[in-house]
Formats: C-alpha cells, structure tokens, sequence
C-alpha cells in the first residue's frame, strides 16, 4: 500500500540516494548521517520491499566499489558510532540494518541479505534487524535465535 505521494515518494528517495551515490567522493560520516535523517521518512512512506530494492540501488559491477563506499568493517565501525553511541543520532536496529543494507549494496556486497525477526522472552515478542552474508550474521554475534518473519532478497523470488 503507498501513502499519500504516489511516485513522489520513490522519486524523492531515488534522488537524495542517487545523489549520495554519484562520481564524486562523500564521506562516510555524511552518507550515514544523510541516510539517519531521511531513512525513517522513506521507510514510513513505502512498502519495506520497494524501499530495499530502493536503497540498493543500481549494483556495482565486477565486485568494484566505483562511488566510494568503503568496506564492511568501516560501514560498521561508522553506523555503530553514528548510530547506536551518539545520543542524538542513536536509532534502533531496524535502521541501523537498512542503512547499512544501502551502503552495502551499492558498494557492491555479494550475498547480502536483510533479515527481520521475532522470539519471545518472558511471554514477550521481542523483534531484531540484522544483516547477513552468505548465510551468516554480519557484523554482529546474535545473542539469541529469532524466527524469521520478513527477508530481501526473498529465497523465493530466486526460484
């Protein structure tokens, strides 16, 4: 279902992306930051599948990096600081997982998968984003083991 925008919205968070994204270098520190402020507004505007594909982007070809995302550890070193350490920037696992879904995916990571879960605790739903490659938690140890309940890519559409 879209809220109120119709193709706006995709437009709007396809050019603030695009220009993140573009031939000249932008820091780290300013693509997370930029992201920070406009990924909740974009997420609450589109179908969660749409935004991914959205932030993914157009895929860098033969595994290089051409519009300057660093690698893995540096992506997550920034968002950690950014994001989870810095009071008013802190956010919570959910955007922390799609931003580095972004940046990963236009940096040209293979085998990357964003996952969203579910377990109980104390008769309690307790939920978690994360991120995975190839199969394995990426960039995190998960504490406790959580039901899948959404994934992109979906195995299914693979088939």
């Amino acid at each position: 279902m879209r809220r109120p925008g119709g193709h706006l919205v995709p437009a709007l968070g396809a050019a603030l992306l695009g220009r993140l994204a573009g031939g000249r270098r932008v820091p780290l520190t300013v693509q997370v930051l930029t992201l920070r402020a406009f990924v909740p507004w974009l997420h609450d505007r589109l179908p969660l599948p749409d935004f991914l594909h959205l932030l993914a982007g157009p895929p860098a070809t033969n595994g290089a990096s051409p519009r300057g995302v660093p690698p893995v550890p540096e992506v997550f070193g920034h968002t950690e600081h950014w994001l989870r350490h810095r009071r008013l920037t802190r956010t919570t696992c959910l955007y922390r997982a799609l931003i580095r879904y972004g940046l990963l995916r236009r940096s040209g990571a293979r085998g990357l998968s964003f996952r969203l879960g579910l377990r109980t605790e104390d008769g309690e739903l307790i939920g978690h984003a994360w991120l995975e490659q190839h199969g394995q938690p990426l960039g995190e140890r998960l504490e406790h083991e959580y039901e899948i309940t959404f994934q992109h890519p979906n195995p299914e559409d693979r088939r």
